[in-house]
């Protein structure tokens, strides 16, 4: 068989690509960016008579935050049960408009003149549609052969552990919107405990030469997927006499992610300034902007017991201290 797969992780803050070719070479190979990036922003942005997908919907959302649609991977699919009760950081922050048709979630833009809405299967399929020109332009710079008129465009996705049966659907119905052949889904802690068991058959296999039989012995390993909206932490058993696996449990929880650290530390950083007599909202602009250095600020404290968020428009006092135990205390 002599097919190329696409291999999409569609996450909250970013969509990874990768290509699987079924001749030789086997070995899975990134798909960048023409700009050399190895993941692009899952937003898309809407304006006058123009649509941004990507890198380009991300550079514009400042300026147009109601018009781009961001955090599709977590809206995408929900139920109508779940919105009253979806009281997290993402929603928190969320400047675009979130409505549903139905019972189907969509977004609400100002486009080519006119009030319109997308169903977020459509968004999805937009992001979808750039990354297979991305898997064409990679292919193109490697000097391969481009895709023939009527040739599958085979797709194998990785979504979050917090998916419901129903946002599994959602997402194989974009990627065939997109014109993609949805070969495999998988959660993320699938594909990670599957990308552990590869690379310890491969070690095990060149360790066994010279060395005695010991008894059979189980492997149990702890794996922990730290993501922007979720952290998930799977429980797998290795047999030492097999290269096979057992995903024994799985849990998620969407209450502690990247997310959740800069809402920490937006909180303590807009307390303090209402101490002073400013007072910022999280869906307006100036809350857009104190939550995009609260981010720097909790890459420097993974690192640093200390740091400083700095905030132009509050001219009085641009600066604050922000330091390890409030993360802590949290």
């Amino acid at each position: 068989m002599n097919y190329e797969v696409l291999g999409i992780d569609l996450g909250t803050s970013k969509m990874a690509l990768a290509t699987a070719r079924y001749v030789k070479p086997h070995e899975p190979r990134v798909v960048t960016t023409p700009g050399g990036m190895k993941s692009v922003p899952p937003s898309v942005g809407f304006r006058g008579k123009s649509r941004f997908v990507g890198e380009a919907a991300s550079m514009q959302s400042r300026s147009n935050a109601t018009n781009t649609v961001e955090d599709v991977a977590y809206h995408l699919g929900s139920s109508e049960a779940q919105a009253p009760q979806d009281t997290t950081s993402v929603n928190q922050f969320r400047r675009w408009t979130l409505h549903r048709e139905g019972t189907v979630p969509a977004a609400k833009v100002e486009y080519n003149g006119a009030t319109q809405s997308f169903d977020l299967r459509a968004i999805t399929a937009m992001l979808f549609t750039q990354a297979r020109a991305f898997q064409h332009e990679a292919r193109t710079r490697e000097g391969g052969e481009a895709t023939k008129k009527g040739e599958p465009c085979c797709v194998a996705l990785a979504v979050p552990d917090s998916y419901t049966p129903e946002q599994v659907v959602a997402v194989c119905d974009a990627a065939r919107l997109a014109e993609l052949e949805v070969v495999a889904v998988a959660t993320t802690s699938e594909c990670l405990v599957s990308s552990f068991a590869s690379g310890r058959s491969s070690n095990d296999a060149e360790g066994k030469e010279g060395k005695a039989s010991a008894a059979s012995t189980e492997e149990v390993v702890v794996f922990v997927d730290i993501g922007h909206t979720c952290t998930s932490v799977s429980v797998a058993t290795f047999p030492s006499s097999s290269s096979s696996f057992n995903i024994a449990s799985t849990a998620s929880s969407s209450s502690l992610g990247g997310r959740n650290v800069d809402t920490v530390l937006y909180n303590h950083v807009t307390a303090t300034l209402k101490e002073k007599g400013h007072v910022v909202e999280p869906r307006t602009k100036p809350g857009a902007s104190v939550l995009r250095e609260c981010a720097k600020a909790k890459k420097i404290l993974s690192s640093n017991r200390e740091t400083q968020v700095f905030m132009e428009q509050y001219v009085d006092k641009p600066r604050l201290c922000c330091t390890g135990w409030i993360l802590g205390s949290w």
